[in-house]
């Protein structure tokens, strides 16, 4: 994206930051963790396993995503 943006890796960070208000990688984690809300509060597919779908939404370590959460 930096490359696509024409500057530097540190400064899409940082222009990103400012914008949104915070970094690249914890709005993505937020973006997920949101998702991952969404799809076991509506349980569309009866009852749901937690560590499925936390892993399905790219959380690999489920210890990380046990404290984000």
């Amino acid at each position: 994206m930096a490359a696509l943006a024409g500057v530097s890796v540190r400064r899409l960070q940082e222009t990103f930051q400012e914008y949104v208000g915070m970094t690249p990688l914890a709005y993505l984690a937020d973006v997920r963790l949101t998702r991952i809300h969404d799809e076991l509060r509506l349980g569309k597919a009866g009852p749901v396993n937690v560590s499925e779908v936390a892993q399905r939404r790219g959380f690999d370590h489920l210890g990380r995503f046990a404290n984000r959460h």
